[in-house]
């Protein structure tokens, strides 16, 4: 199968035929809603030409609500009547160097949809694409250090194709014409046309016209993670308790750059305290992630960022009792990680104040450097400096409206950066490879370098 990619012109319909159009397709409108509707139509248009003006090529008749991330450092060709719903998150098209992505025509892709060819991406023709899927042909989805080596097998999603809601197609998987994956599904093998297929990994469930067979992987208590190959199988296992969805962690935490990658159960949604109390589910206690916001960690918080005056003693106390459990969850796991809470960037508190006697800010820094100076007392718990995090990826490392879709607090830009840290703390804690430079006074280097280079 191969879309259409010749080079089309870059010009696009002019305004008035835009408008007739939206006129004849809009009768039962008043005037005024037809002309408003032809307007945000043609707004559409000049939106996509300018989001996709990177592309190698792109056919008539793009639209896009909302914000599109391209970078293109190899080729992506567009088809015909290429539509992108990207309101809450960015979509993104990524290509490496040698990386090719090939879109049909009529394709639908909605919010937080990744992308991603170092060597060749086909999505056929009136392909659906839910939100947060991951469509990528290496396990490093995103652009990866110069210096680390990449595997990329293709991936070919044939016609009317339809991907449910935060669906992973793995690299080297072919998906045939028709086929539908159910939401959440992690795609590791080839798929048959014409069937409806699911799970973790997905497998073919019934064929369309059938009646299909109920799969509700969600009513597990514990979450594991995908199955991997033999050869690639992760050597620590770890689990992800958080107060908000989180289960893209454990995708990220699987991706392999300096240090090889982790596999990581996720934990029920939003019983942290429960969670921490009960012993770690087999094959997942190497390491524990303990992620949570503020405001709901800590109570008495909530009410700070409601402008209410909360003694100082009632945080450190509620903190205190959030340490306690984690220092008690500490003996079932080999090492835990705690990262630092963070505020949103939109939220201004108290202004110039709020570092002042009833500001979220100074409350928020006591807090951390409470949590900082408890858990230091455990030597297998590690506080993490999320702050770090936010700042590479910039304001739209968290989203409001995100959180009010599916309680995703964090986007995944920041759960890359985070899963790096903690890749890089694994690696370190549990005997990942270390250099020894000798210099001499005269910054000579011993060891077997001198001579070499």
């Amino acid at each position: 199968m191969e879309p259409n990619v010749q080079a089309r012109p870059k010009t696009e319909i002019i305004a008035v035929e835009w408008m007739r159009k939206a006129f004849n397709r809009s009768s039962g409108l008043t005037v005024g809603q037809r002309i408003r509707k032809s307007i945000v139509l043609l707004w559409d248009v000049v939106s996509a030409r300018w989001a996709l003006r990177h592309c190698t090529s792109v056919g008539t008749s793009p639209r896009l609500k909302g914000r599109m991330r391209v970078v293109n450092l190899g080729s992506i060709h567009i088809g015909d009547r290429f539509s992108v719903v990207s309101k809450w998150n960015p979509t993104e098209l990524v290509t490496g160097p040698q990386g090719r992505i090939d879109v049909g025509d009529s394709v639908h892709v909605n919010f937080g949809v990744q992308i991603a060819a170092h060597e060749r991406v086909i999505i056929g023709n009136r392909v659906m694409i839910g939100q947060h899927c991951i469509v990528s042909d290496t396990d490093f989805p995103e652009l990866p250090p110069s210096d680390v080596p990449l595997s990329a097998r293709p991936v070919e999603i044939g016609d009317d194709v339809w991907l449910a809601g935060r669906v992973t197609v793995r690299p080297g998987v072919k998906i045939g014409p028709g086929a539908v994956i159910i939401a959440g599904s992690v795609v590791e093998t080839d798929i048959p046309a014409e069937v409806i297929a699911g799970g973790v990994p997905a497998r073919a469930l019934s064929k369309l016209g059938e009646q299909a067979v109920t799969v509700d992987a969600r009513t597990e208590i514990v979450r594991q993670p995908a199955a991997l190959p033999a050869a690639a199988a992760p050597r620590l296992f770890g689990y992800l308790i958080s107060d908000f969805t989180i289960d893209e962690l454990a995708d990220e935490l699987r991706t392999p750059d300096v240090f090889p990658g982790v596999g990581a159960a996720i934990a029920p949604f939003g019983q942290v305290t429960q969670t921490l109390m009960s012993p770690p589910p087999e094959r997942s206690s190497d390491f524990a992630v303990v992620w949570t916001q503020p405001q709901t960690a800590i109570p008495s918080f909530a009410h700070v960022l409601s402008f209410e005056a909360v003694d100082d003693q009632i945080l450190n106390a509620e903190v205190d009792e959030l340490c306690t459990l984690i220092e008690k969850a500490a003996q079932g796991y080999r090492f835990v990680f705690v990262p630092t809470w963070t505020l949103p960037s939109w939220l201004r508190g108290m202004g110039m104040l709020d570092s002042r006697s009833g500001g979220a800010t100074l409350a928020l820094t006591a807090m951390n450097l409470r949590l900082m100076e408890r858990l230091a007392k455990s030597p297998n718990v590690f506080v993490l400096n999320a702050a770090r995090w936010f700042e590479g990826v910039g304001p739209s490392g968290m989203n409001p409206k995100a959180w009010y879709i599916g309680k995703i607090a964090v986007a995944r830009p920041v759960l890359a950066e985070a899963a790096r840290d903690i890749r890089a703390a694994l690696g370190a804690l549990s005997g990942g490879p270390r250099k020894l430079l000798v210099l001499d006074l005269d910054d000579t280097l011993w060891g077997g370098i001198v001579g070499d280079v």
